[in-house]
């Protein structure tokens, strides 16, 4: 492994980044197992409404990831 301050870095960022989407993926599947039992309709509109913004999240984040491997791999190339 390279010691370059900034490829540390972005790999750092990435692995956070990678763990992060893990954990939204978790939250959004609790929340459909939640919605799945019978619930009073204004907890499903609670819990659609979280599942909702985790999705949201999770895209944001997903966008987030492609341009951290990006920088990496750039970062990489050049240091070639």
């Amino acid at each position: 492994m390279t010691t370059d301050p900034v490829i540390k870095r972005l790999t750092k960022e990435r692995d956070n980044m990678t763990r992060q989407i893990s954990k939204r993926e978790k939250e959004i599947a609790y929340f459909n197992e939640r919605l799945e039992g019978s619930l009073m309709p204004n907890q499903v509109a609670m819990l659609q409404a979280q599942r909702a913004r985790q999705v949201t999240m999770l895209d944001a984040d997903r966008v987030m990831l492609a341009d951290l491997q990006k920088s990496l791999a750039a970062e990489i190339a050049s240091q070639s």
